[in-house]
């Protein structure tokens, strides 16, 4: 009868080596990532944090295992780095391909050139100021219509019916857009609309 394999042995049979990855070649998931169980009555393991726990020590708690080389099935511990979650996604595949994607739009929905002078950075995404200059406009006439509709009132108490202003910041080169309302009147000309 042969002795039984060290687990070191049978992680090592599951392996190939590619260039510069040690890839995996036994079983994996939907994503391509290795699956390894340590013995008969341990759940599987994936093979990647395997590789790094041997090489380094046990595994950091809260940290995920990144591929350097953006290789899922390489077992290589020098490919291998714990880092957050977060940083796991911002250096992945999928966050390349939504650079890539959003590298790609050149027009906004409305037809409208995303370059130069025309856009603006927001939450990390480019927007048309073109889009924002139109909607700003559709949001005061709105805004106008249901300030006549509504028939307001002076504050001064006179009686007047007064109309609602928005002046917004963007026309004035500022960079945060922030919308003030104001009741222009005959008392209280310039007066915050609350």
């Amino acid at each position: 009868m042969k002795p039984a394999l060290t687990i070191d042995e049978r992680f090592d049979r599951y392996t190939c080596y590619t260039g510069d990855c040690i890839v995996w070649i036994g079983c994996s998931d939907q994503h391509g990532y290795g699956s390894f169980y340590e013995s008969r009555h341990r759940p599987y393991l994936k093979a990647h944090r395997f590789a790094y726990e041997r090489e380094h020590g046990l595994f950091p708690i809260g940290l995920d295992v990144d591929h350097l080389c953006r290789n899922p099935s390489c077992v290589n511990p020098a490919h291998l780095e714990a880092v957050p979650h977060r940083v796991n996604v911002q250096r992945g595949l999928a966050a390349e391909s939504c650079r890539k994607r959003g590298a790609a739009i050149t027009h906004c929905k409305s037809g409208h050139e995303l370059s130069g002078e025309n856009v603006y950075h927001r939450n990390g995404r480019r927007h048309c100021r073109q889009c924002r200059r139109s909607f700003n406009e559709i949001r005061h006439m709105k805004l106008m219509k249901e300030s006549v509709a509504a028939g307001n009132l002076c504050e001064c108490g006179c009686g007047e019916r007064t109309t609602l202003v928005l002046f917004n910041r963007y026309e004035y080169g500022e960079i945060k857009g922030v919308s003030r309302r104001f009741i222009r009147g005959h008392a209280n000309r310039g007066k915050r609309f609350k």
